[in-house]
């Protein structure tokens, strides 16, 4: 009698701990993204070049790059090392949307075509970005967090982990 209660509790409390997992590796990936972003502003502010956040829409995959021809510095002619990264525990960006300003659309047309299958969120040497907001989900495919961009002020923030039916509308 008492293994039968104590394994109709196990039952009812393992779902529970597992969204409370997977939640704090949404909200991982996020943190993750945002240093990210942090980490491609100082770099564009301190470079003088326009730098990017490439990611892979519907994969893990990212990386961080000056946004110009053959990803090289376009004031010091220097080529950056530049490490493909992926998201912890299988999370995807699963959407992502960028407003396009005109120096956006010059950087792309001088860019490099290197990146047709990634998308690019830019930071310019004057501190400020692209407004953007990205989606990132988790492996079940059931939950998501938001990270959103200011272009402005070129900071960043996140949403609490959303039910993903919630979030498409």
């Amino acid at each position: 009698m008492v293994l039968a209660v104590f394994f109709m509790i196990t039952a009812i409390a393992i779902p529970s701990v597992n969204d409370a997992y997977v939640g704090q590796q949404l909200v991982g990936a996020a943190d993750v993204v945002r240093a990210r972003f942090a980490e491609a502003r100082v770099k564009s502010i301190e470079t003088g070049d326009i730098y990017g956040f490439f990611y892979t829409p519907g994969g893990g995959q990212y990386f961080i790059a000056p946004m110009v021809q053959g990803f090289q510095s376009m004031q010091s002619g220097a080529q950056p090392s530049i490490r493909q990264q992926m998201l912890k525990n299988r999370v995807t960006f699963a959407a992502g949307e960028t407003i396009q300003d005109s120096r956006s659309m010059d950087a792309m047309e001088n860019s490099t075509g290197e990146y047709s299958s990634l998308r690019p969120v830019l930071f310019y040497p004057d501190g400020t970005s692209q407004d953007a907001v990205i989606l990132l989900q988790s492996v079940r495919g059931d939950a998501v967090v938001q990270v959103e961009l200011r272009g402005l002020t070129g900071t960043s923030s996140k949403t609490n982990v959303m039910d993903a039916e919630a979030a498409q509308q």
